[in-house]
């Protein structure tokens, strides 16, 4: 069996959003322009959403990752480093929405917010998503606004895979062909049992 590789899907909703609000920040500058006599108003808006623009875009195009199924492994790779998953440690992979994605982080999480260290929490979500380049709506740059309207899209239902290992760790992937890696590993579990 080849190399087959996956790789990740391309999210561009911050950036969209604020192409979106930007218009109407420049407009407000304009009447300020027209009301006050001073350029001074229209400089700092220009500025401020020069710079809300390139905080989307690096948000959108920071995380991006690929998916190797080898003959006996899994490798994740993203700009930090690699994971290598033996076929005999994956319990399985299966389809899961965003929403569904979000009360799974938090119901695995739970305890560590309450009971635990400091950051460990926050930690072991930022281990779930590593590879994950779909925005969960978790940390976002919108601040929620338009999650429900992106969790109701029909190119966002099941457009995430939960990967789970044997040892309790879980990853959240995004791959483009979700289906496809879904069966494929399915198929590398199979054949390695």
């Amino acid at each position: 069996m080849g190399t087959k590789r996956f790789h990740t899907r391309r999210q561009w909703n911050n950036t969209l959003l604020v192409l979106w609000v930007v218009p109407f920040i420049l407009l407000t500058g304009a009447i300020s322009v027209g009301a006050t006599d001073g350029f001074l108003t229209l400089i700092i808006l220009s500025a401020l959403s020069l710079v809300a623009i390139v905080v989307g875009v690096v948000r959108d195009a920071s995380t991006r990752a690929v998916y190797a199924i080898e003959s006996d492994r899994l490798a994740l790779r993203d700009g930090k480093g690699e994971e290598i998953i033996g076929a005999d440690r994956i319990i399985d992979a299966s389809l899961i929405d965003r929403m569904a994605a979000r009360e799974y982080i938090r119901a695995s999480i739970g305890g560590l917010r309450n009971g635990g260290a400091p950051g460990a929490a926050r930690a072991k979500v930022k281990e779930m998503t590593r590879f994950c380049s779909v925005d969960l709506g978790l940390t976002t740059f919108t601040f929620g606004m338009g999650r429900r309207l992106i969790d109701n899209m029909p190119r966002s239902k099941d457009d995430l895979v939960l990967l789970r290992l044997h040892e309790g760790k879980e990853y959240f992937l995004s791959p483009l062909y979700n289906q496809d890696l879904v069966d494929n590993v399915s198929r590398l579990i199979r054949n390695n049992s």
